[in-house]
């Protein structure tokens, strides 16, 4: 399986079939219309949802009905990704993102500290947080991430489709990635992003993007927890739009030991959380650098 860097070609990362399509569309248009001394009418153009069946095809699994026993679990176990990925510098990137989000993305407050106020007032400030934008947007690292999901789940996608999804902002650098590297891969997954709160104006939608009915769905983030919110944002969303779980989620972080794991139980059955690392990978009573000092980060 390719590994991207940053200094990879585009036409390497995202196919040349994909950058021909790219070309395409930027070219000049031509006048539309019949060719001079044709016979035949002009053709028609292709109704919205013609166009959208063009982008995102249909398969078998989106015409099965949905109710509230669907089952969840429709994706099978795969091999670990750390095998996978063993001959293109694994463990070398693995490394590299574990020391990057250790360094520049764990924000640590002294003890008696109240610069990370918690959600819930009752628990008293944070001791750290983790800010993974700083990776989730460098090329290097989101590679990486992308990379990883497909080492995971290529195979599953191949036995049963899903698309994916996430609630903004964390998830979407990570559902880009997924879905240019899995085109690379062969793989035309699908993914629509889910608001934190439903817009005000205008279409007033809470999901953004197409959501093929009945596909099920792996929902992706940054961080994740059995009673992570966004988390559970997502879920309850997802469920009310009436399209079925793929049966697990996917996040870089997961924000607990590995003995805390616990599949998140909902009415369509358990969702295993599936990560790249816990929080026993990283060292959260060090005394921080200048880097990730508190103040630093909210001015």
């Amino acid at each position: 399986m390719p590994v991207y860097s940053s200094d990879t070609p585009i036409k390497d990362v995202l196919g040349d079939t994909f950058v021909k399509e790219i070309a395409s569309s930027i070219a000049p248009v031509k006048r539309r219309g019949r060719p001079p001394g044709s016979k035949n009418k002009p053709k028609a153009p292709p109704s919205r949802e013609e166009a959208v069946e063009a982008f995102v095809p249909s398969s078998p699994e989106n015409k099965a009905p949905v109710t509230m026993d669907t089952p969840a679990a429709v994706g099978a176990p795969s091999a670990p990704p750390r095998e996978r990925l063993q001959d293109n510098g694994y463990q070398e990137q693995w490394e590299d993102l574990r020391r990057a989000i250790d360094l520049i993305c764990i924000l640590r407050a002294p003890p008696g500290s109240r610069e990370l106020p918690n959600y819930d007032p009752l628990l008293g400030p944070y001791r750290w947080q983790f800010y993974m934008r700083r990776v989730t947007l460098t090329p290097k690292y989101l590679s990486f991430i992308g990379n990883y999901f497909w080492a995971l789940y290529g195979e599953r996608f191949k036995r049963n489709n899903f698309q994916v999804a996430g609630v903004e902002a964390g998830a979407v650098p990570i559902i880009l990635a997924i879905i240019i590297i899995g085109k690379s891969l062969g793989f035309n997954v699908n993914g629509f992003t889910i608001r934190k709160e439903r817009k005000k104006y205008g279409l007033c939608n809470l999901i953004e993007g197409h959501v093929i009915p009945n596909l099920p769905v792996v929902i992706v983030d940054d961080l994740t927890s059995p009673d992570h919110a966004t988390m559970w944002h997502a879920i309850n969303s997802i469920r009310d739009i009436a399209v079925p779980f793929y049966g697990s989620v996917f996040a870089v972080v997961f924000k607990g030991r590995k003995e805390m794991k616990r599949p998140i139980p909902t009415s369509r059955g358990p969702l295993t959380i599936e990560n790249i690392y816990t929080v026993e990978n990283f060292n959260l009573e060090q005394t921080p650098p200048v880097s990730t000092r508190v103040p630093s980060q909210q001015r």
